[in-house]
């Protein structure tokens, strides 16, 4: 099969594929053909029906550098600020800002002038951005803990909803026995939390909506890890 692959230009597993398209049973490239499994297989490639295969060329290309980041952070030698840059388009040693009127030998006193004076104002802009930035991340804190005292308040409001009934055997939930497994899982689930419950539990109406939805969240300190 070798030999015939080599005498039709064409590669040996070529020449497999051809058999079992004609219905010759071959395995392998290896395998012995008649004389007449070798003529129809002829015909078969002498009307076109088999491609000679074209061999991609392996291209060797370069190895790629690793990707540098984008954008590296410095300190500025000129205001001290830290600011960002591209480490192969910009310098690492002066902001945008400072590359205007940076320190000089024998400068002028009108460009030191102005040089402090941009940094004046340049320290007022960082300001409102530190400001601003702690707004945001203060409004972010006092929203989350108010979702988390949401949550809390709801736990709260179903746990007192699973309290013992009027006579005193059964679950308000209509289960037959106190604490029933909503209770029980709670508990098991973190002590901690289930016994703050309980506390709020005992308390009157007013101090009970005074805890759950006012502003006094000292109460809720210990609900985190159960500690409670």
């Amino acid at each position: 099969m070798c030999d015939l692959a080599h005498e039709l230009r064409i590669s040996s597993l070529d020449v497999v594929q051809a058999a079992h398209a004609l219905g010759i049973n071959v395995i392998r490239a290896t395998a012995l053909l008649t004389n007449g499994q070798e003529y129809r297989i002829r015909e078969w490639h002498a009307n076109g029906h088999v491609q000679r295969r074209r061999v991609q060329p392996i291209i060797e290309r370069p190895a790629v550098p690793p990707r540098e980041d984008e954008y590296k952070f410095a300190t500025c030698t000129c205001c001290d600020y830290v600011f960002r840059y591209k480490p192969l388009q910009e310098s690492h040693q002066l902001c945008a800002e400072c590359r205007l009127h940076f320190e000089e030998s024998g400068e002028s006193y009108v460009r030191t002038l102005q040089r402090h004076e941009d940094h004046v104002e340049q320290s007022r802009r960082k300001v409102d951005e530190y400001r601003e930035s702690a707004n945001k991340l203060s409004r972010e804190r006092d929203d989350a803990f108010a979702k988390r005292n949401k949550w809390m308040a709801a736990l709260v409001e179903i746990v007192v909803a699973h309290g013992p009934d009027e006579e005193g055997d059964g679950c308000a939930c209509g289960a037959p026995d106190f604490p029933c497994v909503t209770r029980r899982h709670l508990r098991h689930v973190n002590k901690g939390i289930y016994n703050r419950c309980e506390e709020l539990e005992q308390m009157n109406e007013d101090e009970f909506n005074r805890v759950l939805y006012g502003r006094d969240y000292t109460f809720f300190k210990d609900w985190d890890d159960g500690a409670a």
